[in-house]
């Protein structure tokens, strides 16, 4: 399960891991200061990860059209 940082410019997972960041409303597996995310996704995300990923942004009114 996937949630958003307070300061929602990060995607967490439970155990409170680095998933990837938001800019501009939109989602990253890295930020532009270099900050990349935590070494268990550094391979990428699967589809169903991806999905809830959208989910959580498209909840909380992030994502960019």
């Amino acid at each position: 399960m996937f949630f958003l940082s307070k300061d929602k410019k990060r995607v967490i997972d439970d155990e409170n891991r680095v998933v990837g960041s938001i800019d501009g409303g939109y989602f990253f597996q890295y930020d532009k200061s270099g900050l990349r995310c935590d070494t268990m996704y550094s391979t990428g995300l699967s589809a169903i990860e991806l999905e809830q990923v959208a989910e959580l942004l498209q909840r909380n009114s992030i994502v960019r059209n």
